[in-house]
């Protein structure tokens, strides 16, 4: 099925918190503000203003839930009934990649080492933006990096060729190649999403 494409710029002040992402390990590009692109399945139907609000409300809820100092098992848990819910809902698709990206990059992959249940966690939220073909490969070249050792290697060789297919196809519509000699690393604080994605696209292709 192929994918539109949908830049989402989330603001975590927009919710009541000042928190910005800013993450210098784990092989991944900082971020001043916490900025994601959404895959946009090619025969979505637009929701109605009924079901805008009702989206609305419940990525509302789940925001605080993400960014919460709860354990990542616990915010899991409590984001399960939403994620059930928003089945009921058009852009089911839009929800689902949002709550994964905010999961990975909020909390996941912000630590250094994951329990066997914090592991099976990510990849619940990986296997959400693999599922809806998300370009984000700046989230998701990390993501699996850390599932190495969890999931087969047929799995994740699947996963990788996946995000390099979505992340290149969506960089080509933004008419910006892949880079051929940059790197995901510290020195690129104030890189734009565009230079996150494609140093992640060049890790993973470089390491096949």
């Amino acid at each position: 099925m192929k994918n539109k494409i949908l830049p989402i710029f989330f603001a975590l002040s927009a919710f009541g918190c000042s928190e910005q992402s800013v993450t210098t390990h784990n092989n991944r590009a900082a971020v001043k503000d916490a900025s994601y692109s959404s895959a946009i399945p090619e025969k979505s139907i637009r929701p109605s203003l009924e079901q805008e609000k009702e989206m609305l409300r419940i990525r509302t809820e789940a925001t605080p839930i993400m960014i919460s100092n709860l354990s990542h098992e616990k915010a899991h848990e409590k984001l399960q009934p939403l994620l059930i819910h928003a089945q009921n809902l058009p852009d089911a698709y839009s929800f689902e990649q949002f709550v994964a990206m905010t999961m990975l990059d909020q909390r996941l992959l912000k630590s250094e080492s994951l329990t066997p249940s914090e592991l099976s966690i990510l990849g619940f939220y990986t296997d959400l933006l693999l599922k809806w073909k998300n370009p984000d490969a700046s989230l998701l070249q990390p993501a699996l990096a850390k599932l190495s050792g969890t999931w087969s290697k047929e799995k994740l060789q699947e996963a990788e060729n996946r995000v390099i297919s979505s992340a290149t196809e969506w960089m080509q519509k933004q008419e910006t190649p892949i880079c051929k000699d940059c790197s995901s690393n510290e020195k690129n604080l104030d890189q734009s999403k565009l230079g996150q994605i494609s140093s992640a696209v060049h890790v993973m292709k470089r390491a096949e």
